[in-house]
């Protein structure tokens, strides 16, 4: 562990130790918070990498389900949507939910649920479900930990000469360029990607790479956890930030992503979460989209808590990284804690 690191979670297990943490959670009478995992994955020597950094382990998300049922209601997202319809919140709560729709979720974070008896939300691209193609944010950084080549040139507001020869150097180039992409059109984007792939030689890059972690659920697990009582919500169908397409594209994304939940679960999607989810990626022309096509809640990637009065169309949550330890965990589901770690 980091110096910085290892100081801080001896300051989190501080309060923790001395109560702080349970105080403070006792004074939240009114509140909800939102938890985001992305995969949970058996732990192994494949957490040191860059992109493993929004995976947790199995048995991590088990510990985190037990601390969080101890301190909090769990309810379902279609629970928590008509609580904040009757317009009173008694108590505490939370609500866990899962974007993107890895197989892993239904393979390993499932059977955790099902143990603790507690309800989670999937949001699911389903452009992708029974799918053998690669998220194209997930690509971009696979491509560059996955290439024999040593560098990358591209240019994005100005010549970009990427070191590809160390961990360090993947992760910059991965984080720049991925955030350059999404302030871009996502025909601009695709451009980029071609040319990644071209100088990378990782054209014919799948999931089955790291099957764990980067391929998708099919129709029959979607449904099988539908069966279950998890929610299936939508995550956009080819995880287009909203901001990067025309409304009318992202109307087209959002119906199509509804309707074949719909049609291959049975149940009403009412539920979404935005990709990527930080301000700037959607907007007030977006939610009253999202209420006209029948969504009752929308979920975001901006840290909080939320209350009577919270918009519904842009719910706060906490995104779960790998990083977080025990007492990190409970600083930030009090208030006392924001992680530095977030979906980009």
């Amino acid at each position: 562990m980091k110096p910085k690191s290892f100081l801080k979670n001896l300051y989190y297990t501080g309060l923790d130790l001395a109560g702080f943490t349970r105080k403070r959670i006792a004074t939240f009478q009114q509140q909800v918070v939102g938890l985001t995992y992305h995969s949970v994955i058996p732990e192994s020597e494949k957490f040191q990498r860059y992109d493993y950094r929004n995976c947790v382990t199995t048995r991590h998300f088990d510990r985190q389900i037990k601390i969080l049922k101890n301190l909090y209601d769990v309810v379902s997202i279609e629970d928590l949507s008509q609580i904040f319809t009757s317009g009173r919140i008694n108590g505490r709560y939370a609500f866990i939910s899962f974007d993107d729709g890895f197989t892993n979720n239904f393979k390993y974070a499932l059977p955790v649920l099902k143990e603790n008896n507690v309800p989670a939300v999937f949001y699911i691209n389903t452009g992708y479900i029974g799918k053998n193609r690669l998220l194209w944010t997930e690509f971009i950084t696979a491509a560059l930990i996955f290439t024999a080549v040593k560098s990358l040139s591209l240019t994005l507001n100005r010549e970009h000469l990427f070191d590809l020869s160390t961990p360090a150097g993947q992760l910059k180039a991965s984080v720049e360029i991925r955030n350059y992409l999404k302030q871009k059109t996502f025909s601009e984007a695709e451009e980029i990607m071609a040319l990644i792939k071209k100088q990378t030689g990782t054209e014919n890059l799948s999931p089955e790479i790291d099957a764990d972690r980067y391929r998708f659920m099919n129709w029959d697990e979607v449904q099988a956890m539908s069966d279950l009582g998890m929610i299936i919500g939508s995550h956009t169908h080819e995880h287009m930030l909203l901001n990067m397409i025309p409304e009318e594209q992202a109307e087209t994304e959002l119906t199509i992503s509804k309707k074949l939940i719909e049609d291959h679960t049975g149940q009403v999607c009412r539920h979404f979460s935005y990709p990527n989810g930080s301000p700037g990626n959607f907007g007030q022309n977006h939610f009253r989209l999202l209420e006209r096509l029948g969504y009752a809640t929308a979920a975001t990637q901006i840290k909080g808590f939320n209350h009577i009065g919270s918009n519904p169309y842009a719910l706060s949550r906490f995104n779960i990284s790998h990083q977080l330890s025990r007492a990190e965990f409970k600083a930030m589901i009090s208030g006392f804690f924001r992680s530095e770690y977030s979906y980009d």
